[in-house]
């Protein structure tokens, strides 16, 4: 029994030393929002996996950025199966621009 509270305590004073900063919440959150441009194209393109509701890419090297930019083939919203939603492809080309 005396040998589980000196575990308990030599564990609980290292969990104290050894916090998480708080710094490298915040640096993951910069180095993803600087890894977001213009350029990964729509939800599908460069391994994206975006989520169809929310427009995010929930893989690769974009995951945690909004998708649907820089697309070709804009057009009509019921062309190419974009099954257009308010102005954007919620099929083929998800999340591009439609009009």
């Amino acid at each position: 029994m005396h040998f589980h509270k000196i575990a308990i305590l030599a564990f609980a004073a290292f969990v104290a030393a050894n916090p998480v900063p708080d710094e490298a919440v915040a640096e993951s959150e910069e180095s993803v929002a600087a890894n977001c441009n213009d350029s990964i194209g729509n939800c599908y393109d460069n391994g994206c996996n975006g989520n169809p509701t929310t427009l995010v890419c929930l893989e690769g090297a974009y995951a945690g950025c909004p998708c649907g930019y820089n697309c070709s083939g804009k057009g009509p919203c019921n062309y190419n199966n974009c099954n257009g939603v308010n102005g954007r492809c919620t099929a083929n080309y998800l999340g591009c621009a439609c009009s």
